[in-house]
């Protein structure tokens, strides 16, 4: 983030010198789903447990951002499927690890994220620390902060900052 009282950013940029290729891309995907306002939720699983609560806890995450949530539940995904939904700017997978893994998520039309990258990007005050967990059942162990229910204040200069993929002002997580 920019910090004009500072002449320059605020440190928030991750470091990923030592990153391989795919994790690179991944942190681009995570902020790309930062600039989206419309996210879709893909249930590929309804046999792992805790999906339903995971779906719960990520149209809470949506909506505290100021985003709005869509629920998908498909059998099988694919590239095609999801393109039917060209208004949805974003999705995030709930599937069973080793199907998140399976898929690649350049055959897609759009940012295609796991739960944990979801609240990654989307979460205040979450950070990105190199760790990486594909399972959304270690997420549901973890508490999300409190929302804040005057985050839609006016002052809204305070929430805003600049898109690193599309370089416009958008609003913060």
């Amino acid at each position: 983030n920019y910090d004009p009282s500072l002449g320059g950013g605020r440190g928030e940029v991750a470091d990923l010198d030592g990153c391989s290729k795919q994790l690179k891309r991944r942190y681009f995907l995570m902020n790309k789903a930062k600039d989206a306002d419309r996210i879709g939720i893909v249930v590929a699983t309804t046999s792992v447990h805790g999906y339903f609560e995971m779906v719960q806890r990520l149209k809470q995450v949506i909506a505290d951002s100021g985003r709005r949530p869509y629920v998908f539940y498909v059998g099988k995904i694919n590239p095609a499927k999801l393109g039917n939904f060209p208004e949805i700017e974003a999705f995030v997978l709930i599937a069973s690890p080793e199907d998140t893994v399976s898929h690649d998520a350049s055959e897609y039309y759009r940012p295609l994220l796991t739960p944990f990258e979801l609240e990654t990007a989307l979460v205040k005050g979450k950070e990105w620390t190199g760790e990486y967990d594909l399972d959304f059942r270690n997420l549901l162990a973890t508490p999300l902060p409190p929302s804040d229910p005057n985050g839609d204040a006016d002052d809204d200069e305070a929430f805003m900052e600049i898109s690193l993929t599309s370089g416009a002002m958008v609003r913060s997580a």
